[in-house]
C-alpha cells in the first residue's frame, strides 16, 4: 500500500508537471503580434482599419492598436481564459488558437485575428553601420520647433525595422510607411522628408528637419 501511494504521489507530480509545461507551451503561443482580420459585436461588423492588432509581449505587456490609435496594458493567461488589463481588467475566452491563428471572445463580442510576421529584429542585426544604428525602438525625449517645445506623450515612440519599414505613435496616434538612408548615411528620409542625422548611437540620437533646421527631436533607446 505504502508503494502505491509513493507512485500515485509520483504520477501526481508528473501530472502537476505536465500540465505547466502546456500552460508555458500555450503561453509562448500567445506571445506574438495578431492582426484583427474579423470583429463582431452582438452580431455586427465593428469596421476595422486594416492596421488594427493586438501583441502580446513575453513580459507580461499588452499592447494594441484600434482605428490607428494605441493603448497598452498587461496580460495573463489562464487555461483558456485570457485576462486583459486596460482601462479595465477584461477576461476573454480563447476560442481556438493555432501558430497562425486566433479566435477570442468576450460576452456577444468575437475577435478573428491571424499572425504578423515582424521584420528581423535588431538584435539580429551585427553591423555597427549608422544604418543598423537606428534599428529598434526609440521615444522622443525632447521636440522642440524654433523656441516652442512640443509636447509629447509617454507612449509615444518610433521604431526602425530591418526591412526598412518604420512605426511611429505620436500623440497616441499609430502610423507606419518606409524610410531610407542617403549614400553617406548622413540623412534619413521617412516618408519623403528628409532629416540630418545627429550624435546616433546606440542610445540616443538625433533627428533635424531639412532644409531649414528649424525642428529637432531627440530619441532615447526603449524596448
Amino acid at each position: 500500500m505504502r508503494k502505491m501511494n509513493r507512485v500515485a504521489g509520483i504520477l501526481g507530480v508528473m501530472v502537476l508537471f505536465s500540465n505547466l509545461l502546456m500552460a508555458e507551451a500555450d503561453r509562448e503561443m500567445l506571445v506574438k503580434r495578431w492582426k484583427v482580420v474579423k470583429h463582431q459585436k452582438s452580431g455586427q461588423a465593428v469596421t476595422l482599419t486594416g492596421d488594427d492588432f493586438l501583441q502580446f509581449r513575453n513580459d507580461g505587456v499588452y499592447e494594441h492598436v484600434r482605428n490607428n490609435y494605441y493603448a497598452k496594458g498587461s496580460w495573463a493567461l489562464n487555461a483558456d481564459e485570457l485576462t486583459i488589463n486596460n482601462s479595465g481588467e477584461y477576461n476573454w475566452k480563447i476560442v481556438s488558437v493555432s501558430e497562425t491563428k486566433m479566435s477570442i471572445a468576450l460576452g456577444d463580442e468575437v475577435m478573428e485575428m491571424e499572425v504578423v510576421k515582424m521584420p528581423t529584429p535588431a538584435s539580429q542585426t551585427t553591423s555597427q553601420n549608422v544604418k543598423y544604428l537606428c534599428l529598434g525602438k526609440w521615444r522622443p525625449n525632447e521636440h522642440h520647433k524654433g523656441d516652442v517645445a512640443i509636447k509629447f506623450l509617454p507612449t509615444d515612440m518610433m521604431a526602425f525595422y530591418t526591412d526598412g519599414t518604420y512605426e511611429q505613435i505620436l500623440n497616441g496616434k499609430y502610423s507606419k510607411g518606409k524610410w531610407n538612408y542617403n549614400k553617406d548615411e548622413t540623412e534619413l528620409t521617412i516618408e519623403g522628408v528628409v532629416y540630418k542625422v545627429g550624435g546616433l548611437s546606440s542610445l540616443f540620437f538625433k533627428l533635424i528637419k531639412m532644409p531649414d533646421t528649424n525642428e529637432f527631436i531627440v530619441f532615447a533607446k526603449t524596448r
